[in-house]
C-alpha cells in the first residue's frame, strides 16, 4: 500500500473517531502541523504526510457554463452568411435572441456560450432579463438565466487567471494535501501542493484560488503557482470560505463556532456565532446567509441582523447545503451517505443515496449533481445514474466552472 493511500486510511479512521466522539482539534494543532511540514521538506512526500496525519489524531475533520469556445462566435453571428446584402444582426437584438434561447433546453448551451463570449457587452441585457424574470414564476427560464450569469462570471475569471476556457473542475484532496484542477476529460490542468488539510477551493473573479486549510487554521488566496495574494488566519480549523461580490470573504470558522465576513484588510464586518459548528456557508442573493450546522443537525438561513429566517432540522452530520435557483435546498449528509433536496416547506423532493461518505454536492447547470465522496468525484443524472467519475485519494470538495 503506497504512502498516500495509507495516509488516507489513517485520516478516515481519525475522522470516524471524531464524528463518534465529537472531539475538537488540539489548541496547538496548527503550530505542530506547520512545524512538521517545515522540518520534513527534504524527506519523502509520503513520510511527512503520514507524520501530519498522526499529528491530527482524533481531532481530524468530521469528515455553471462550461463549454469549449471554438464555436462560440457562431452563436452571436448572423445565421445566414450566404446573402452578401444581408446586414449583420444588431448586437442588442442578438443578445435578446440569445436570452430568449435560454428558455429552450435544446438551445440553452449555445446561448450561454454566445453570451459568455460576448462578455461585458452582454452584461446589462442579461442583468435586466434576470431581474425581470424573478417575478414571473417560470423556474426553467430563471434557471437558464442564472446559468448564463454565473457562467459569464466564471468565463471572465478563468481568462483573468490564464486558465483554459473549457470546463474546469477544482477538487480539494484532503489526504494528499493538494488542490487539483482538471479538465472535462479528467486530465490535470494544474495542481497546488502543500495545502495543509485542504478542505475547500473556490475560483475567485480574478482567476485566483481561494483555499481553506483545516489543519493550519487558514484561508488563503493564491495564484496558480501557489503564491499567496491574501490570507486570514485568526481562525480555528475552518471548513469553507467563499469570496463575495463585494470583495469580502465569508468563512465557516468551524471549531471557532462562528461564521464571519472579513473585508480585504482582515477586519470582521459581520458575524454569526449563536450555538453553531458550521461546516458550510453561503451568502444568498437576498443578503441572507445559509449555514450547514453540524452541532444541531440543521441547515439555517439567517438575516443580516442575525435572525433565523428559515430552518431545516433533523439533518444528522450535515456537511454541505446549497440554495438552488428554484428555491430548493440541496443538503449533503455524510454519515448517511445521501444527498437530499428539500423544498421551501421542508419537504424532501429528491434523493441520491448509496454514496461513500460524501462531503460536498453541487447541482450543475445541466440538472446533474456532482459529489465529492472520499476516494472519488462522481456526477449523477436526475435519475441517480452515474455519468462521470474521477478517482481521488480523499476528495472532500468539488467545484465545476
Amino acid at each position: 500500500m503506497n504512502d498516500s493511500i495509507l495516509a488516507a486510511h489513517e485520516h478516515r479512521l481519525d475522522a470516524l473517531l471524531a464524528e463518534l466522539g465529537g472531539a475538537q482539534p488540539a489548541e496547538d494543532l496548527s503550530a505542530r502541523i506547520r512545524m512538521a511540514a517545515a522540518t520534513a521538506r527534504g524527506a519523502r512526500r509520503g513520510s511527512w504526510l503520514m507524520a501530519a496525519g498522526v499529528l491530527l489524531g482524533v481531532a481530524v475533520v468530521t469528515g455553471l457554463a462550461f463549454w469549449k469556445r471554438d464555436s462560440a462566435q457562431q452563436a452571436i453571428a448572423p445565421t445566414d452568411t450566404q446573402d452578401p446584402d444581408k446586414k449583420p444582426e444588431p448586437r442588442n437584438q442578438a443578445f435578446e435572441r440569445l436570452i430568449r434561447d435560454l428558455e429552450l433546453p435544446e438551445r440553452r448551451q449555445a446561448a450561454i456560450v454566445g453570451l459568455n463570449t460576448a462578455g461585458n457587452a452582454a452584461t446589462s441585457a442579461l442583468a435586466a432579463a434576470l431581474a425581470a424574470e424573478q417575478t414571473r414564476g417560470r423556474p426553467e427560464a430563471l434557471a437558464g438565466l442564472h446559468q448564463a450569469w454565473v457562467g459569464f462570471d466564471f468565463a471572465a475569471a478563468k481568462a483573468a487567471g490564464g486558465l483554459p476556457a473549457g470546463r474546469l473542475e477544482l477538487i480539494a484532496d484532503y489526504s494528499d494535501n493538494r488542490i487539483l484542477g482538471v479538465n472535462a476529460d479528467g486530465e490535470k490542468v494544474f495542481e497546488l501542493k502543500e495545502v495543509f488539510g485542504a478542505w475547500d477551493a473556490e475560483l475567485t473573479p480574478r482567476g485566483t484560488i481561494l483555499i481553506t486549510e483545516f489543519s493550519v487554521s487558514r484561508v488563503q488566496e493564491v495564484d496558480l503557482k501557489g503564491n499567496a495574494v491574501w490570507a486570514f488566519e485568526d481562525l480555528k480549523n475552518p471548513y469553507d470560505a467563499d469570496r463575495l461580490g463585494n470583495g469580502n470573504t465569508l468563512i465557516a470558522d468551524t471549531f471557532g463556532s462562528r461564521v464571519i465576513e472579513v473585508n480585504p484588510v482582515g477586519e470582521i464586518v459581520w458575524q454569526y456565532d449563536k450555538d453553531i459548528r458550521p461546516f458550510d456557508v453561503d451568502r444568498l442573493r437576498d443578503g441572507n446567509t445559509l449555514i450547514a450546522d453540524v452541532l444541531q443537525d440543521r441547515v439555517l438561513e439567517v438575516t443580516k441582523d442575525g435572525k433565523i429566517a428559515w430552518e431545516l432540522k433533523g439533518l444528522n452530520n450535515v456537511h454541505d447545503a446549497d440554495r438552488l435557483p428554484n428555491g430548493n435546498t440541496l443538503v449533503t449528509l455524510r454519515g448517511k451517505g445521501v444527498v437530499l433536496e428539500f423544498d421551501a416547506a421542508g419537504e424532501q423532493v429528491w434523493k441520491l443515496e448509496g454514496l461513500s461518505s460524501p462531503s460536498d454536492a453541487d447541482r450543475l447547470p445541466n440538472g446533474n449533481t456532482i459529489v465529492a465522496e472520499n476516494t472519488r468525484v462522481r456526477e449523477f443524472d436526475a435519475s441517480g445514474q452515474e455519468v462521470y467519475r474521477k478517482e481521488m485519494t480523499w476528495a472532500v470538495e468539488v467545484g465545476r466552472y
